[in-house]
């Protein structure tokens, strides 16, 4: 009998990689959420108006890997100086390498610049939490754990 494997999110990790300028790669800390991974392939319509058996008829179209949603709260002093890491990056616009590392070992890598970045609101009693969008380019690459 195979032994049962249930992958387990706590632990999971994002990774800024440093740029040209930088000292170190950034581990993003505090997430909460680092959301799904992958591509979805886009389809053309190829119906006309003499298709067979009067159903639609399709073709694959281009790969996108979409958005990578991310979200965290603020614990930290520290965390402020990453706020404003995120927000210099959604201001340039510059396309960065991310990785994200699973327990495993396994990781996604893959290209991308920051789509979105807001802090929430301020509330009574409210934890101060952010969320943002990483917008992928071209397609990540899953490398398996050693």
């Amino acid at each position: 009998m195979s032994a049962t494997y249930t992958a387990l999110a706590m632990g999971t990790s994002l990774t800024l990689v440093k740029a040209a300028s930088e000292q170190a790669d950034t581990v993003l800390g505090h997430l909460t959420s680092i959301g799904e991974v992958g591509a979805e392939r886009e389809e053309i319509d190829v119906t006309t108006l003499d298709s067979e058996d009067g159903a639609r008829e399709y073709e694959a179209g281009q790969l996108s890997a979409g958005d990578c949603p991310i979200k965290g709260k603020m614990k930290a002093a520290a965390d402020e100086t990453q706020i404003t890491k995120m927000m210099s990056l959604l201001e340039s616009g510059e396309t960065r390498s991310w990785i994200v590392t699973y327990p495993s070992g396994a990781t996604f890598e893959f290209d991308g610049y920051l789509k979105s970045f807001k802090v929430s609101p301020a509330e009574v009693e409210g934890q101060l939490e952010w969320e943002g969008a990483i917008r992928i380019s071209g397609l990540p690459e899953f490398t398996p754990a050693a």
